[in-house]
């Protein structure tokens, strides 16, 4: 049910028509069954003294590269993979010809991932098993 995120990836290596950096870079992803999970176990949880300002990253733990993730969806989302790859800085100098600013390749071609080990132990939730293989 995702309406931006995914869609954003599929769109952005579809008009590159190119991985970036060969689609390594992390990001942080989470079901919204397991947020939902998450949620309901800080609701049920309370607030507790002294655990004001607390930043909690609701994402697996694990992080997904670019490429396993939209590898996974491929299929089901209906776009092509990619078959060649550019270096960050060749993908910046591409992205206004295909359409794309900076921040789009920004997206695809850097890191974006949370520590989010501590809600997990916050709510003494199960991890689940990754969604997404490397």
């Amino acid at each position: 049910g995702d309406r931006w995120f995914v869609p954003g990836i599929a769109q952005i290596l579809t008009r590159l028509g190119a991985w970036v950096e060969d689609g390594r870079p992390l990001l942080s992803v989470i079901s919204v069954g397991d947020l939902g999970r998450l949620i309901a176990a800080l609701a049920v949880r309370g607030t507790r003294p002294g655990a004001g300002g607390a930043v909690l990253h609701a994402a697996h733990p694990e992080p997904v590269s670019v490429r396993a993730l939209a590898s996974a969806v491929a299929r089901d989302a209906g776009f092509d993979l990619p078959s060649t790859s550019l270096g960050y800085d060749e993908a910046v100098a591409l992205a206004a010809e295909r359409g794309l600013t900076e921040r789009h390749i920004d997206l695809a071609g850097h890191d974006h991932y949370y520590d989010a080990t501590r809600i997990w132990r916050e709510t003494g939730l199960r991890v689940p098993p990754p969604a997404f293989a490397p």
